[in-house]
């Protein structure tokens, strides 16, 4: 499952790269999930207002893009 979900997140090509998954919407803004180099962390879609970013919507069924959020808890926390 994560193999087919890293190649969907791979396409298409940048000059950079910054993973994150919006995981649900709180109050007037999104939690996001990003990748950093020790894990998960958690932060607010708002952070990055005015940033030059892009999204892209993988092509998944629904359940996986439901479930892909919370299964990277399961591994993705920094542990101290």
């Amino acid at each position: 499952m994560l193999g087919w979900l890293s190649r969907r997140l791979m396409e298409p090509e940048t000059d950079r790269y910054h993973y994150g998954i919006i995981l649900q919407k709180w109050q007037e803004d999104y939690l996001i999930l990003e990748s950093i180099s020790k894990g998960l962390s958690i932060g607010r879609l708002s952070f990055y207002e005015g940033a030059d970013i892009k999204f892209y919507r993988v092509d998944c069924p629904q359940g996986l893009r439901k479930a892909a959020p919370f299964e990277l808890t399961r591994w993705g926390r920094s542990r101290y």
